[in-house]
């Protein structure tokens, strides 16, 4: 009986072994095939073609060519002429259509360009670059070629034809008209607040191991020997979470013409206890707050009168374009104080021979006394008097301090911190009259008390008084040797 053809889809995997009958078996033992007549089925081509029309079949639009495993036959496809290189005038054509097709293709739009477009261009330096490109010794050399006049070591050096490249430009923003500032160029001293600190209580000079105190008072030393305040040589700068201090000897719109002040460098060594020369530091200035300018005031009022209501309902007003100015910022009270010295008030008293009158009684000018009286004013919770900043002379310290200062001394009463501060009180009250309301105030900083024990008031701190006796009982009473500070002092209200 003949065999089946396998099937043809599974003609890739091996068949089954075949069953066989015994009957079968039996008929091919019986009657033997001879090996002359034996006939054979080649299979293999039926399976191969059967293959490629059922993967044809499933896959449609998929063309692949036979192949005939007969005498090792393959079908190849016909050869390829050699297409010539493009001329230039087919180049370009072909870029101009390429160009065309990808601003239809929908995506990203992209920039090409051909060979040549692109040229070298250099950057403009930066002003940290600027500011390497000049040396120190650079402008030691030529302040000596040139013979640069010093002038006071007091002042600011910066030479007159700077000026005209420091100066702010007018710019309006979105917000209004502002002035922009030019980066210039300084010759200066930067440290951190701690590495001072750290210096100056290796060298003795820390005020009581506090870091307030100790800056404090560098900074009047800075102010009474250098000129250094706010405005006049002395920034604040901010990096992250520290604090720098940037205290200038010159500056200049360009390095290359930064004066070199020699005596004034040596006294900023002198002050700072360092034998380093100023580094050159490129510094960028703040735009001022803007503020409204008298001139703009009823030009903003007639902007708000025209005011639209929106859809929410809320009143909304538009300014105008040309309506906000730049104007400087009044003066802080505290940059007020910061502008007058101790000194200036000693040699002030001096000149006009202030009388000193009684220590035990708070020295105020009779002419500042209207300036400080409180006004009558009106708020939410009725009448109250509102009692202006004054300005004061005087003694601030914390009550820690205090107290570890009197145990050095030997005066803490048993070592507790209380009847140390009251003992030092009482005598305060014997023999300077301080209490209340008559020279002494209690200040809270966070968890910090202070007290401040005020030596002369006035309304303005050109004015204030300088009692010597007065302020060498302080000092004695204290245990000190240090002037007292200028100081704003604010009142609280009063209701009626």
């Amino acid at each position: 009986m003949p065999r089946k053809a396998g099937n043809p889809i599974c003609a890739t995997s091996l068949p089954p072994c075949p069953r066989r009958s015994s009957r079968i078996r039996a008929q091919q033992q019986t009657k033997p095939l001879e090996a002359s007549g034996k006939v054979t089925r080649n299979i293999a081509p039926l399976q191969d073609a059967m293959r490629h029309v059922h993967i044809t079949e499933n896959v449609p639009g998929r063309k692949r060519k036979l192949r005939s495993t007969q005498e090792n036959q393959k079908d190849e496809p016909p050869a390829k002429k050699p297409t010539p290189p493009p001329s230039p005038p087919n180049i370009a054509r072909t870029r101009a259509v390429a160009h065309r097709l990808e601003l239809r293709k929908p995506g990203k739009r992209t920039v090409r360009f051909e060979d040549g477009d692109l040229e070298p261009i250099s950057a403009p330096p930066s002003p940290f670059e600027v500011a390497r490109s000049v040396t120190v010794e650079y402008l030691a050399s030529r302040s000596a070629e040139l013979d640069i006049p010093e002038g006071d070591i007091r002042k600011l050096a910066c030479p007159k034809e700077a000026e005209p490249g420091m100066a702010p430009t007018r710019r309006e923003g979105r917000k209004g008209l502002y002035l922009q500032y030019p980066p210039i160029f300084i010759l200066a001293y930067s440290y951190s607040i701690l590495n001072i600190f750290h210096h100056l209580q290796s060298r003795g000079q820390a005020v009581y191991g506090d870091i307030p105190l100790t800056l404090a008072a560098l900074r009047r030393r800075l102010a009474a020997e250098l000129g250094l305040g706010e405005g006049t040589g002395f920034v604040e700068h901010h990096a992250q979470k520290r604090t720098i201090y940037i205290m200038i000897v010159s500056c200049s719109d360009r390095p290359e013409t930064l004066p070199f002040p020699e005596a004034r460098i040596r006294k900023f060594q002198e002050v700072l206890g360092v034998k380093a020369l100023p580094a050159i530091v490129p510094l960028r200035r703040p735009k001022p707050t803007p503020s409204h300018s008298p001139t703009n005031i009823a030009r903003t009022r007639a902007a708000a009168h025209r005011s639209e209501l929106r859809k929410s309902g809320k009143r909304t007003v538009r300014f105008e374009d040309g309506d906000l100015e730049p104007l400087s910022a009044p003066p802080t009270p505290l940059e007020v104080a910061r502008s007058v010295t101790v000194e200036y008030l000693a040699s002030r008293s001096a000149k006009l021979s202030i009388p000193d009158g009684d220590i035990r009684e708070l020295a105020c000018s009779k002419e500042a006394e209207p300036g400080m009286a409180p006004r009558r004013r009106e708020g939410r919770k009725g009448l109250y008097l509102r009692y202006p900043p004054v300005f004061v002379l005087a003694y601030p310290y914390s009550v820690f301090n205090i107290f570890k200062h009197l145990q050095s001394r030997g005066q803490a009463v048993h070592g507790d911190i209380p009847l140390t501060l009251a003992a030092f009180r009482q005598r305060l009250l014997s023999e300077l009259g301080l209490d209340e309301g008559t020279g002494f105030a209690e200040h809270h900083v966070g968890q910090r008390t202070i007290y401040i024990m005020i030596v002369s008031c006035s309304d303005r701190p050109k004015t204030l008084p300088f009692p010597e006796a007065r302020i060498r009982k302080f000092q004695e009473v204290l245990g000190v040797e240090e002037l007292p500070k200028i100081l704003p002092l604010r009142r609280s209200n009063i209701p009626l």
